[in-house]
């Protein structure tokens, strides 16, 4: 099986194509902090290039689905949705907490992985080694974050910031996350967008005015219908 895995979640744009048959793997990367959704198609066509595959080939795709930037989210599941579209690949999501948590080589004391919330917090999950969670994702505060389980490996951008000289990975491994999502169900994983956070710009409600018909006036004259011009008649 070819599986194609994409992120775009956490920022810098990334996609690997991994054989599970053969193991091999090519990754591309790309750090830029603008135009994700323009570099996105470009590295994912140079990664098949370089992996002497085309898109037809592709047996699945997997694409992190957040919690994570509210753009990138975006453009990673938009894309795998068109890609799908077009070639009739099957879609697996992942969320973005397990992909970070199955990147790392976890010791006994497992993983924490984050990601950036609202107002200075964070998003964590604690995975076992293995990368199954053994808890529910907490919203938890900077200085928290830094000091729980200590003994665990943190996964996020921001780890060494977070927490000098402790045990830390700061990017995700796309590899990891396509030898992942080959061994799930798309019929039960659907890229559906987990956000780290509402967007700010809230849709306006629908206005009554236009949900309610404004009912004829009774005493209202109808207006006849206009006679029929007899201009240039003989």
């Amino acid at each position: 099986m070819l599986v194609l895995a994409i992120d775009a979640s956490l920022g810098p744009v990334s996609a690997a194509v991994h054989d599970t048959a053969s193991g091999h793997s090519v990754a591309h990367r790309d750090d830029a902090a603008d135009g994700r959704a323009e570099r996105l198609p470009k590295l994912v066509a140079d990664l098949l290039t370089e992996a002497r595959a085309t898109p037809a080939e592709i047996d699945r795709i997997a694409v992190t689905v957040g919690p994570g930037g509210f753009t990138g989210v975006r453009v990673g599941i938009a894309f795998a949705r068109g890609f799908a579209l077009v070639h009739g690949t099957p879609v697996v999501g992942v969320d973005t907490l397990t992909a970070l948590a199955l990147s790392a080589e976890a010791p006994d004391a497992g993983v924490i992985a984050f990601v950036q919330g609202r107002r200075g917090h964070f998003l964590a999950r604690r995975f076992d080694r293995t990368g199954a969670p053994l808890g529910p994702v907490e919203d938890i505060a900077a200085t928290a974050l830094a000091t729980l389980a200590p003994d665990a490996i943190l996964a996020g951008p921001e780890a060494n910031r977070l927490a000098p000289g402790r045990p830390a990975i700061t990017a995700m491994s796309v590899v990891a996350l396509a030898r992942h999502a080959a061994s799930l169900d798309p019929a039960g994983h659907p890229p559906e967008p987990i956000y780290a956070a509402p967007p700010d710009a809230i849709a306006p409600a629908p206005s009554r005015l236009l949900a309610v018909p404004v009912p004829a006036r009774a005493d209202m004259p109808i207006r006849p219908a206009p006679a029929t011009s007899t201009i240039g008649e003989q």
